[in-house]
């Protein structure tokens, strides 16, 4: 519709902008050495946004998650120590 064939009282919207398509290849660009120096960073940004968000929950999603990883941990100790090795051992020379 353009502004001869408007009525009053209509509202009008702009056309939209075209997509800013200069990040496209943002994560091509990106080593695995920047990516993992930013894990530090970005864990911390996230404690602090939950700590600020809910300090009890995030104390016991970390107290659960700390106890799945200990169990964890101990079922495959558990199961290694009972199951056969994967390859056979040979025998000495």
């Amino acid at each position: 519709m353009t502004e001869s064939q408007t009525r009053p009282g209509d509202i009008l919207v702009p056309d939209p902008e075209p997509p800013d398509r200069s990040h496209d290849n943002a994560f091509a660009d990106t080593s695995l050495r920047r990516i993992a120096a930013r894990v530090p960073a970005d864990l911390a940004l996230t404690a602090r946004l939950a700590w600020h968000t809910d300090p009890r929950t995030l104390l016991v999603m970390t107290a659960a998650q700390l106890g799945a990883t200990t169990a964890t941990a101990f079922g495959l100790l558990a199961t290694a120590d009972v199951s056969p090795p994967a390859r056979p051992q040979r025998p000495p020379l």
